[in-house]
């Protein structure tokens, strides 16, 4: 069993939105905005998964406009998220990223288009959905393993963050 909790920052203007997180292809959650936190439980295996975030059909009242410059904005961001109680903070950017719907923001298209020559296909290192959208998380279990492979520990040090949980094994074993 794998434990997700979801830490959030969000705004809400207008109607409140709805917003669906799920695992892979599969939905978990589906709640109103604004949602502070959240937390579930399920059976993944090894390997990859993505978890992802919805902000779903977000409208045109959802912002405060004055001289076609928005002044108070609907979103949702994502804070934190813990999988198996770690942290995973550090890598909510470098592991995730923002597809915007640009079918329901042309505008916004239309402004990636003269400022930028081109429209993104998704917005890499955001976690921040204000548009139409879904952000991205990917990772992999065991989770232990995925740490691992992403932070580095001198191994000067490595025994000092290693030393508790290694004689907690050890002494598990012998029992």
């Amino acid at each position: 069993m794998v434990n997700f909790d979801l830490y959030f920052n969000n705004n809400v203007v207008g109607p409140a939105q709805q917003v669906r997180i799920g695992i892979d292809q599969q939905i978990v959650l589906q709640a109103q905005m604004p949602l502070n936190t959240t937390s579930f439980s399920m059976e993944l295996s090894d390997g990859w998964h993505s978890l992802w975030i919805e902000l779903c059909d977000k409208l045109t009242e959802n912002q405060q406009v004055n001289e076609d410059h928005p002044t108070n904005d609907t979103y949702i961001e994502l804070q934190n998220l813990a999988i198996n109680s770690s942290m995973m903070n550090y890598f909510l950017n470098d592991n995730g990223y923002v597809v915007p719907d640009w079918t329901h923001h042309k505008d916004v298209a239309e402004w990636f288009k003269q400022q930028h020559g081109s429209v993104p296909e998704k917005l890499e290192k955001s976690k921040f959905l204000n548009l139409k959208g879904k952000y991205y998380f990917h990772f992999s279990l065991p989770i232990k393993d995925f740490l691992d492979q992403r932070i580095k520990i001198d191994p000067v040090y490595e025994k000092f963050y290693n030393d508790p949980i290694d004689r907690y094994i050890a002494l598990k074993k012998k029992l």
